[in-house]
């Protein structure tokens, strides 16, 4: 899985194997479901962003953390956690291209 590839890069973090995520073009930030195992700190109710979904639900954030990656700059780690969000991990391509990233691929492999 792609982030799985991306976590081997940090030895002190390993995963699930059954655990991917999905890379995506049209999140502003990495979004992961809230049992998530990554180190998380909760948001303030009156911190907390709210993301509207195209079927006119919407997610409210509950915790933020960072992906496990020593070598990624800090901007390129910061995720955020929806209660609500029940699906893979989202990474955002935009928030990695904004870190300075390139990358390249397919629908089975991005290289960064």
């Amino acid at each position: 899985s792609i982030f799985s590839s991306l976590c081997n890069f940090s030895p002190s973090y390993s995963i699930d194997p059954s655990d991917d995520a999905v890379v995506d073009s049209g999140c502003t930030t990495h979004t992961f479901p809230a049992e998530n195992r990554l180190d998380l700190k909760p948001v303030p109710a009156s911190c907390a962003t709210r993301c509207h979904l195209p079927n006119g639900n919407s997610m409210t954030q509950s915790h933020t953390g960072t992906i496990p990656i020593s070598d990624m700059p800090p901007a390129a780690k910061i995720l955020k956690v929806y209660a609500e969000h029940a699906y893979k991990p989202l990474l955002s391509l935009g928030q990695l291209a904004d870190a300075g990233y390139k990358f390249s691929g397919d629908n089975k492999e991005l290289i960064l």
